[in-house]
């Protein structure tokens, strides 16, 4: 029997393919430690260090009013609409209740989905999944139910989770915080994930997914799985699979970090002219960067985003600033010579670690950071505000008691509306001059901060930030 047309590609012979969760947390940036280092609203966890607050983040409250749920909450907080999570390791639910209870929002109903097994015995990315749950629970606590996907990440399971997810149809809006860059993924597994992606629009869900923490450069992630000698292609310009697919929402990052702090206020509004792409430090480069006399590559996180490898510019993809002098087209994409290649991300929202979100996390089979230092973290990382968006999709879905699907066709079509950056969007274009004393100096260094490392914030769309950061409730009801 010929099987060429019915075959896509013959997956899981392999155990290499791992990927890796978008979050980065708050210690794991300290360059300086002290009380003063708490930031936003959150309680502060002090257990690892005596003195040093690692705690602090954005509380629900805060991030409703940075981002304006106010009109869309006095209408709907998401119900009748059903929220979904890719996962790829196991957790601590209790957390999540605690979470809610803590913040004083609806219990919200969750349900368990276990793909290939589950993950079984694995807890690496628990604080992940935690982060996921809170941040979709925060945005949207009065849907009807959350259901959290769970897969071994190993084989075939993070591709039967996506399949699986199209096949129940059950979720109207998933979110995804894991990812792997492009060039290090394999055709098969490529064209297993469009053909899923592709259901899932046809069937009006909507996916969201983390852009990347590694600025322009996401494949210098897998320099933590080696000492090297690194390939030349770690550290290309590249971007996050499956954040570039054209069938998926890829969210990526800003920063609020020396420009504002919400302190305990949970009526600050939108900063206006405080918001600016998120690059700590300028450190994400293609170079190494010191910290405490060690070398390492993006330590600090920083936005991600460029031009795919993969996928051609889709159709809907068009507006001020899509089309410009870092456009790649062609071979770059593996298409026609003159077809532009597909640009993430799409849209953006505050991921700075540095002034990250209020996140709890004690599941003890997590080997760092929940059982290290249990208890308040302040975690952020475009792992959180890929969650974030979905919640802000499920209100939308809610007020139009409808299905909105693939939210890219839409989205860039209120972005060409002349008011967008007036009513539904907010443009990054500001740099920012980030000051800080390495450790054993005394004299304060500088650094300014306009780019994702490669791609710099312009008016209008730019690879480092995509539109922009969205207004909550104008683009819910607006969709």
């Amino acid at each position: 029997v010929n099987l060429l047309g019915l075959v896509g590609g013959v997956i899981g012979l392999d155990n290499l393919r791992h990927l890796h969760p978008e979050y980065v947390r708050r210690k794991d940036v300290t360059y300086n430690c002290s009380p003063s280092t708490h930031w936003g609203g959150g309680p502060g966890n002090t257990t690892d260090i005596p003195g040093c607050d690692i705690g602090g983040g954005l509380t629900p409250a805060q991030i409703g009013s940075i981002y304006d749920t106010g009109t869309i909450y006095k209408i709907t907080k998401g119900s009748g609409v059903t929220l979904g999570l890719y996962e790829l390791s196991n957790w601590s639910y209790s957390d999540v209740q605690y979470y809610e209870k803590f913040y004083h929002l609806t219990n919200v109903p969750f349900s368990f989905q276990n793909i290939d097994g589950g993950p079984q015995s694995d807890h690496s990315g628990s604080i992940e999944v935690e982060l996921d749950a809170e941040m979709q629970v925060a945005v949207a606590p009065g849907v009807s139910r959350l259901i959290v996907y769970d897969a071994p990440n190993i084989g075939t399971g993070p591709i039967d989770e996506y399949a699986a997810i199209a096949h129940d149809n059950a979720a109207s809006v998933i979110s995804s915080s894991w990812g792997i860059c492009e060039t290090a993924t394999v055709p098969s597994d490529r064209n297993a994930e469009l053909n899923a992606f592709k259901q899932m629009a046809a069937q009006g869900q909507s996916f969201f997914d983390a852009a990347g923490d590694n600025g322009a450069f996401d494949c210098e992630n897998l320099t933590a799985l080696s000492t090297g000698p690194y390939p030349s292609w770690y550290f290309q310009n590249d971007v996050d699979d499956p954040a570039g697919n054209p069938y998926v929402t890829a969210v990526g990052g800003t920063s609020f970090f020396t420009t504002f702090d919400p302190g305990t206020s949970t009526t600050t509004g939108y900063p206006a002219g405080k918001e600016y792409v998120w690059n700590d430090f300028n450190n994400c480069i293609n170079s190494t960067f010191s910290v405490n006399g060690t070398a390492y590559y993006c330590p600090f996180g920083a936005g991600g985003g460029g031009p795919s490898r993969l996928w051609a510019m889709p159709s809907y993809q068009n507006g001020h600033g899509v089309i410009s002098s870092y456009t790649q087209k062609g071979r770059y994409c593996s298409q026609v010579y003159y077809a532009a290649c597909r640009e993430v991300p799409d849209i953006s929202l505050d991921a700075d670690a540095l002034t990250g979100y209020s996140v709890i996390c004690n599941d003890p089979g997590d080997m760092s950071p929940c059982s290290a230092t249990p208890g308040w973290q302040m975690v952020g990382g475009t792992s959180a505000a890929a969650p974030l968006m979905a919640g802000m999709a499920a209100l939308a879905d809610s007020y139009h008691h409808r299905r909105l699907g693939l939210f890219n066709a839409q989205m860039y079509s209120i972005f060409r509306l002349s008011n967008a950056y007036t009513k539904y969007y907010h443009d990054m274009i500001r740099s920012t001059t980030e000051s800080y004393t390495p450790p054993g100096s005394s004299t304060p260094e500088t650094a300014t901060v306009s780019t994702n490392g490669y791609f710099p914030q312009t008016w209008n769309y730019d690879m480092a930030t995509g539109i922009g950061t969205p207004d909550f409730s104008n683009l819910a009801i607006g969709m």
